[in-house]
């Protein structure tokens, strides 16, 4: 189909309406054509009159007089009115672009600023995640746990916490077998907030972040308190299988963590010494309220203790090479 450039011979024209003539004809186009338009003219001579108007007047049928109605006269002629047009535009792209992004900080570096859902590539799949976007710092990080008010249960499968569960705009475990899949690249940092039902906050940094094959092995290091005083609840778990309660990889013989505190976790020990448990389990059951029986709910007991559960929390990561 060639619909011809009907607009052309019209570009630097003004646009006019019927309430504000800026061509040099002594008629006043808009107001004869009945719409505001880049007009370059409407006089006697018809062979200079002009050979686009999508603004026109609108008519039930394609015949009318000469350049009424909706016009492109290079496709259908000066006597037929369109049944309908759209224009639209997008920004040119300087460069071409190779590969999607592959991963939150090359989105917010391509000037994505708000915090949201994104497709990134990552090993030639295609995976949506939450980006939690802070440009006052220049960091992207791809968020792949949070807790909020518990209304997703985390007291799921190995096959669950494998492949991901709950709502990207909520509540959601990621997927362990995606961030096995991130982090065996490159380096990465990981980054937690903590949230605590008197309204106080922390956040967390380690500088090394790598999931290890087949049990999820835990790999954290290089801790800092990035703010307030939360401390390391979670350096003490590192070199630990992942455990869910349909599948046992901790320390203790007897029990399983999983199990008895309801959320698959990097449980290291639950036994009869009490001074030997695991200091954190950020996906254990969701409380209401603060105060809970000894390590049961959102634990990171060097902040709060282990009778106190947290309010909420979250865990995301980057690529430690952007710093």
């Amino acid at each position: 189909m060639h619909t011809g450039d009907s607009l052309g011979r019209q570009k630097f024209s003004r646009f006019l309406t019927r309430d504000k003539d800026q061509n040099n004809d002594r008629e006043n186009c808009a107001e004869k054509f009945h719409g505001g338009w880049w007009y370059d003219g409407c006089g006697s001579d018809i062979n200079d009159r002009f050979q686009s108007n999508l603004n026109g007047l609108y008519y039930n049928n394609a015949t009318v007089g000469d350049y009424m109605g909706i016009q492109w006269t290079t496709w259908k002629g000066k006597q037929v009115s369109l049944k309908g047009s759209e224009m639209m535009t997008r920004p040119k792209i300087d460069y071409p672009i190779t590969e999607p992004p592959a991963d939150c900080q090359e989105i917010l570096d391509a000037g994505q600023n708000t915090s949201g859902v994104y497709t990134i590539q990552h090993a030639r799949q295609n995976m949506q995640v939450y980006c939690r976007m802070e440009p006052e710092s220049g960091k992207g990080y791809i968020v792949f746990q949070r807790r909020l008010d518990g209304s997703v249960s985390f007291d799921r499968t190995w096959q669950e916490y494998a492949e991901g569960f709950g709502n990207l705009t909520g509540e959601f475990w990621l997927g362990n077998q995606k961030l096995r899949t991130l982090t065996r690249n490159w380096g990465w940092e990981l980054v937690i907030t903590l949230k605590a039902f008197d309204g106080k906050e922390a956040r967390v940094r380690y500088e090394e972040f790598e999931l290890r094959p087949y049990n999820y092995w835990l790999i954290v290091s290089d801790f800092t308190n990035e703010l307030g005083d939360a401390g390391d609840s979670l350096g003490s778990q590192r070199r630990q299988d992942f455990s869910t309660p349909d599948k046992d990889n901790d320390n203790t013989d007897g029990e399983n963590c999983a199990e008895k505190f309801h959320g698959g976790w990097w449980y290291d020990c639950c036994g009869s010494d009490i001074s030997d448990y695991f200091t954190s389990n950020l996906n254990g059951l969701y409380y209401n309220n603060a105060a809970v029986d000894d390590y049961m709910g959102i634990q990171w007991v060097t902040w709060k203790g282990k009778s106190v559960s947290l309010k909420g929390c979250e865990m995301m990561t980057r690529r430690k090479w952007y710093t």
